[in-house]
């Protein structure tokens, strides 16, 4: 009886070993193919999703230095506007408030030049914006960032 308890143990032991071999041989299986799997489709993925967002992230920066080059030349455009409606329209500006940057613009205007017809720089920095209003001209200093470079 008791050999045959001892063949009976070593069987479940060799039995356990063998399911154990088996289970280990499975999930080195599925381990391989799942690393094969997230290798090639998930490394491929992220270098696409990658690269999009290389893209994506080039063509903001260009769109967002495109629109401040626009913003600025209208803003520099308005600016020059501006100013001429202040000295052409307002005579009591031309004497008052004009700064030493305008001689030439104002000489330019009363030969009869039209502003669009001759191209300006902006003002410098000493240079004032005169904005009319319903009673007076009030008379700004130019922002710094308003100039073009």
């Amino acid at each position: 009886m008791q050999k045959k308890r001892k063949e009976q143990l070593d069987l479940s032991v060799a039995q356990c070993w063998s399911v154990l071999l088996t289970q280990t041989r499975q999930e080195s299986r599925d381990h391989s193919s799942l690393s094969e799997l997230c290798c090639n489709t998930l490394t491929q993925r992220l270098s696409h999703c990658i690269e999009d967002t290389h893209r994506l992230a080039k063509r903001s920066k260009e769109v967002g230095l495109q629109m401040q080059d626009e913003l600025l030349k209208v803003t520099t455009e308005l600016q020059t506007t501006l100013e001429f409606q202040c000295i052409l329209v307002h005579p009591v500006a031309q004497k008052a408030h004009v700064p030493p940057c305008f001689p030439e613009r104002i000489s330019s205007c009363a030969r009869g030049r039209a502003a669009r017809s001759s191209p300006l720089t902006p003002a410098d920095s000493s240079c004032v914006l005169c904005i009319p209003s319903s009673r007076q001209t009030a008379c700004l200093p130019q922002v710094s960032w308003l100039k073009a470079q």
